[in-house]
């Protein structure tokens, strides 16, 4: 199967939107802010294709409170025709390969407790990008004012053997 992975563009919000949409753990956003993603974060947002289409959408973005460089990988989302491939293992690493212009050092992810295959795809990629992973916490989210709860198994994961 011939997939190209490259940086997010303008013109493929309408397709990252209806990716999103079908993955049932991840939640649309307004197309501003994949607008704002696609021309501040153009290297740390990342989209699959398969003959011209957008099969699969992910982004990352940079921490600015923390004192070492750390990034946060942020929806990994495939086509529903295209999952089980490496898709999104291949996204992944395309991010943490642009994450060495940005001198990063630790990555975190979050993954809802039953994604058992998110978090495989995660454990794969990261590992083979020479980075340890730790489970840090379970977090349970919530924001009283909209009467909203998410539960999420948080995890980090530094990079071995740094060049730095």
């Amino acid at each position: 199967m011939d997939i190209f992975v490259r940086n997010l563009d303008t013109s493929d919000i309408p397709e990252v939107l209806q990716i999103i949409n079908g993955c049932p753990h991840l939640e649309a956003h307004s197309p501003f802010i994949y607008w704002i993603l696609s021309n501040y974060f153009t290297n740390l947002s990342v989209v699959a294709l398969h003959k011209n289409k957008v099969i699969g959408f992910s982004s990352a973005i940079l921490s600015s409170n923390s004192k070492k460089k750390l990034a946060y990988i942020w929806q990994v989302g495939v086509d529903i025709n295209f999952r089980k491939k490496g898709i999104g293992k291949r996204m992944i690493k395309e991010i943490l390969c642009n994450f060495e212009k940005h001198n990063i050092e630790s990555v975190e992810f979050s993954v809802p407790p039953n994604n058992f295959a998110s978090l495989k795809m995660f454990q794969k990629a990261l590992s083979e990008s020479s980075y340890q992973i730790k489970e840090m916490a379970d977090l349970n989210i919530s924001v009283k004012n909209i009467n909203w709860t998410e539960s999420h198994r948080h995890f980090t994961a530094n990079l071995i053997n740094q060049k730095h």
